[in-house]
């Protein structure tokens, strides 16, 4: 019995240690998105073993055996998890040059699940084999590929090149043979910063990837309408007192209308809390709007800070002109200009607008072009893995971004 006991106590302070050191590397933050994925088992073994302990000491002390010589235990775990960062990140060495390659060469700069041991590109080995690249590794020859990924351990080679015909695809079949996972680098972007990069992206990444498993319209749908429901009957005194505000802010209606571009073209009219002066846009005019905008009212900056100038959209969302969360209605002025310069761009209205979204959260509130292509790689991101998980996540981080009081303009 006290055998049992000290065993039951083991377990106990064995899964203990390996909580607090997985909360010590910040393992126990979660992240639905994103690389770390071998720090999960390490967790789940804390957790397991901590749970069999407490539901039975009998069966602890054969979970102990078990478990003392396959996992590290008590100061020994916490030292394996101080070192995860350092020990756990994957090795990544990028091929190819261009935008993309740079941004992800920047991108992997201190990041805490990826360490960038090289970057190989025509460029530098068209100049000399002495050449120090942007990871101060000597650029040698593409020949000498499979040579440079054994001798540094790389774990994952992206390829950046646009061209593939200059592939060195024997090196690259050789890589794979040593285990290593060759990758094309917008999929590698997608998954690294959660937004689909518009460079180097083909019709064929959409046609042939995974990906846009949505669900069902009709579920969808049902969500949205007790969602709006709810959100009308907490914000019931809003809508009694903030008509009151802006009749006495400003001369004007209360709200303010205006055609926007919704699911497969189809143009419908938003409704707001007017939050500008009357006649703020020349008649025919469209502009957009400004960080501290001139034209805004007191309680309109006040409403737009707390994003609450929004909430008489919750009526088209019974209408169903909009849904809860997806892509910022836009209006038909913007659309035309944007499709012809950004490329995708009428590929965000396959879903309906949203009042929230992917881009909302991620990204600040935009005024010219390139902002619009910026926040389309994050609404590509969002049709591709469209969700009721992923929706969840986005309005709670649309809560936080309203209580932080930023995105607004």
């Amino acid at each position: 019995m006290a055998e049992t006991e000290e065993t039951f106590s083991d377990v106990v302070q064995f899964g203990s240690s390996q909580l607090d050191a997985a909360a010590r590397s910040h393992v126990l933050q979660w992240k639905t998105f994103g690389a770390g994925e071998r720090s999960v088992p390490f967790l789940e073994e804390a957790v397991w073993s901590t749970q069999v302990a407490h539901v039975s000491p009998f069966m602890a002390r054969w979970v102990w055996k078990y478990r003392k010589n396959s996992l590290p235990a008590n100061d020994k775990a916490i030292t394996a998890v101080d070192r995860n960062t350092r020990v756990r990140r994957k090795r990544v060495l990028v091929l190819g040059d261009g935008p993309l390659g740079d941004r992800i060469v920047a991108a992997l700069q201190g990041h805490p699940s990826y360490e960038l041991v090289g970057h190989l590109h025509k460029q530098c080995v068209a100049e000399t084999p002495d050449v120090i690249d942007d990871a101060n590794h000597a650029a040698e020859s593409l020949a000498r590929l499979e040579h440079i990924a054994v001798r540094d351990g790389v774990h994952r080679i992206v390829v950046t090149m646009t061209e593939r015909r200059g592939l060195p695809m024997n090196q690259l079949l050789a890589c794979r043979f040593h285990g290593m996972v060759v990758e094309d680098a917008v999929e590698f972007y997608e998954r690294l910063n959660h937004k689909i990069a518009l460079e180097g992206l083909s019709p064929s990444y959409f046609v042939f990837h995974g990906g846009f498993r949505w669900p069902s319209r009709s579920m969808k749908r049902g969500v949205d309408v007790l969602l709006a429901l709810l959100a009308l009957l907490v914000t019931i005194p809003l809508f009694i007192l903030l008509p009151i505000l802006v009749k006495l802010s400003s001369r004007g209606p209360v709200f303010y209308r205006q055609e926007r571009v919704g699911w497969q073209g189809r143009r419908f009219t938003i409704l707001k809390f007017r939050s500008m002066q009357m006649d703020a846009e020349e008649p025919g005019r469209a502009i957009w709007a400004e960080e501290h905008d001139p034209r805004v009212t007191a309680i309109g900056r006040f409403m737009r800070r707390y994003r609450i100038d929004e909430l008489p959209q919750l009526m088209n969302v019974l209408r169903g002109d909009m849904s809860m969360v997806g892509p910022r209605p836009e209006r038909p002025e913007f659309i035309g200009r944007l499709s012809r310069d950004v490329p995708y761009y009428a590929y965000r209205l396959a879903v309906k607008p949203g009042i929230t979204g992917w881009a909302q959260v991620k990204f600040r509130y935009g005024a010219t072009v390139q902002d619009a292509a910026e926040k389309l790689q994050y609404d590509l991101y969002y049709i591709k893995h469209m969700s009721v998980r992923l929706d969840g996540l986005i309005a709670l981080k649309t809560i936080r971004t309203v209580l932080s009081r930023s995105g607004s303009r």
